[in-house]
């Protein structure tokens, strides 16, 4: 499937202030919003039955931790990864493309950089 990179750009966390909502070793409190009994039920297709998930993520890895705290200190410079891989994008493909550069080509350079960290 082919979406444009401006669709695929608004699937990014929004923007928080330094620090706000740094990853942490142990149990933090996560993103998606759950129920009034602080879970949340949905259908998983590939296994074929409902999936109970409680909130919050449980971070136990330190290389995780470090990688994360060198993406908030590239946070506005032009070495962010999603920041480079759109300027080489758009260097790739005409002006006038640059509505329809493929997602995919935006997720595999992501996943170079990310591993570059």
């Amino acid at each position: 499937m082919v979406r444009k990179v401006n669709q695929t750009l608004k699937y990014f966390p929004k923007k928080q202030k330094h620090g706000e909502n740094m990853a942490k070793l142990g149990r933090t409190r996560g993103r998606v919003k759950h129920n009034a009994f602080d879970n949340r039920v949905y259908y998983k297709p590939t296994i074929g039955k409902a999936v109970i998930r409680t909130k919050g993520v449980d971070r136990r890895s330190k290389a995780v931790i470090a990688r994360n705290e060198k993406l908030e200190a590239l946070e506005g410079k032009p070495e962010h990864p999603v920041t480079a891989c759109v300027r080489e994008l758009r260097a790739k493909y005409p002006e006038e493309e640059y509505e329809h550069i493929p997602a995919d080509a935006l997720w595999e350079c992501l996943s170079d950089k990310m591993r570059a960290l």
